[in-house]
């Protein structure tokens, strides 16, 4: 037998903006806690004796994800990119069609896993996930549901109906009856008061023959969809890993018929196959800022700090400023949210309107709805200090960045449309020009002409940082 994590790593997480945008959601983000969400998925399967996890994203995050990765010595036995977000069903079956490829085995379990979940009592999880293999290996799937802390609205729930009692080494584990839409508040509190519901984490375990078995028997269109992309799919070995890694990217014109639907609907509702074994194991999705709040350390007035922030007067706030120092006098029941370029500010009982506003901003045409000011690639990140800035004594344009370039990676420009300054603060670096090479050190400048080629290459063990200076004659070609 053998376990496959299958992490699933899309979403945007509107309702955690400004940190969580679309350039970089809240998977990719640590909050603050010691890691990533991603990476603490991860980790925590460090205690299972399971395989290496397979990746499900999609394109614009794969350098985040080897970025991370790569911090914490993993390397995914592979990263599949869908070429359009189509919910769990099309990204969990992706991850099968791999397994039945390249391990044509029986016995092979997917623990499905969202990389955006916080577990706190990770020893009795990873407890949980062996007893259900024991069930899962009788050809069962498995969901872990979430012993109910309240009569909550925002997650769907799973009704249980008769127990196992046949199984050997598996306790408390209930035959499936429904799942069940996230509910009004009248409906959750009879949920809660019945002692047989429980939230929908959204973690299975699923035996791979079955799943397929499963799928063709009630969604046969869109598994032949999935298939005939999967087959056509493009593969590449990524270097950023040991083992160099496959990078998937499944065909788009097959993919694009697929249906967008999770996997609730196209097999946990319809299968007769499912079994809940519920967990307590301190779960959130952090779905809020308030859930976010849930996990920090509160001071006397009950306020979680995180960053630099000083507060007077102020009670069962959440201050989070990740650069300028954030002060509040006499406020109580605020979330307040500081990042280098945006500020949200709102009561704790309506954080989950922040999506909401984000789609407000949206509609504004301001880019820091979607945007972070860092941008990752595939040499490392750059992230721009100022925006193009007009001289009225000049007919000049100034735009100031920040390259963070990766040990051994290159960067180079050949259509270079700006005449720009670059001063090394960090490491040393080999610049290649047409008739030139040059290397800098710490603290060294170099100018750059307009259309002039140059190539920038990182001899430093560590990341070298450069302040890049552009300055332009159009605002067209800032474009």
């Amino acid at each position: 037998m053998k376990i496959f994590p299958v992490v699933l790593c899309g979403g945007i997480g509107s309702r955690l903006w400004p940190t969580s945008r679309e350039s970089m959601p809240k998977q990719f983000q640590s909050f603050s806690f010691e890691q990533t969400l991603l990476q603490t998925t991860i980790k925590r399967l460090c205690k299972l004796n399971c395989e290496k996890p397979i990746i499900i994203s999609n394109e614009k995050y794969l350098y985040i994800i080897q970025e991370q990765l790569s911090s914490i010595n993993i390397c995914p036995e592979a990263i599949i990119l869908e070429p359009y977000s189509k919910n769990t069903t099309a990204a969990i079956t992706l991850a099968s069609l791999y397994l039945k490829k390249h391990y044509n085995e029986h016995n092979i379990l997917m623990l499905t896993l969202p990389a955006d979940h916080i577990i706190k009592n990770t020893e009795l999880f990873i407890d949980k996930i062996k007893m259900a293999t024991n069930l899962a290996i009788k050809k069962r799937f498995i969901t872990f549901g979430i012993n109910p802390e309240f009569p909550a609205t925002g997650y769907g729930y799973i009704e249980s109906g008769e127990e196992h009692t046949d199984i050997k080494d598996v306790q408390k584990a209930f035959i499936v009856n429904k799942f069940t839409e996230k509910p009004d508040l009248e409906t959750a509190k009879q949920y809660i008061d019945t002692g047989n519901y429980y939230w929908n984490s959204g973690i299975f375990m699923l035996p791979n023959e079955l799943y397929i078995q499963e799928l063709k028997k009630y969604r046969i269109d869109d598994f032949n969809n999935i298939k005939e992309s999967f087959d056509n799919s493009s593969l590449d070995t990524n270097q950023k890993f040991e083992n160099k890694t496959s990078i998937i990217r499944p065909e788009k014109n097959s993919f694009i018929k697929i249906k967008n639907e999770s996997i609730d609907y196209s097999i946990m509702e319809n299968s007769s196959l499912i079994s809940i074994m519920p967990i307590s194991v301190g779960w959130s999705d952090i779905g809020s800022w308030s859930s976010i709040k849930e996990y920090g350390n509160n001071d006397d007035k009950n306020n979680v700090i995180v960053g630099n922030c000083v507060l007077l007067d102020t009670e069962n706030s959440y201050v989070h400023s990740t650069k300028q120092l954030t002060s509040t006098v006499g406020i109580k029941n605020q979330i307040i949210i500081v990042t280098d370029d945006a500020v949200l500010v709102t009561k704790n009982d309506k954080d989950q309107n922040v999506n909401k506003l984000v789609t407000l901003i949206k509609e504004k045409n301001k880019k820091e709805a979607t945007e972070h000011s860092i941008v990752y690639t595939s040499w490392g990140w750059y992230k721009k200090i100022s925006e193009p800035l007009h001289s009225d004594s000049q007919t000049t344009y100034f735009q100031i960045r920040e390259l963070a370039l990766n040990p051994g990676h290159k960067v180079s420009e050949p259509q270079n449309s700006s005449n720009k300054n670059l001063t090394l603060t960090r490491g040393t670096v080999k610049i290649t020009k047409i008739n030139e090479i040059l290397s800098l050190e710490e603290q060294d400048t170099l100018a750059i002409k307009e259309n002039e080629y140059y190539e920038i290459e990182n001899l430093s063990s560590s990341p070298a940082h450069i302040i890049e200076v552009s300055t332009f004659t159009s605002f067209d070609k800032y474009k």
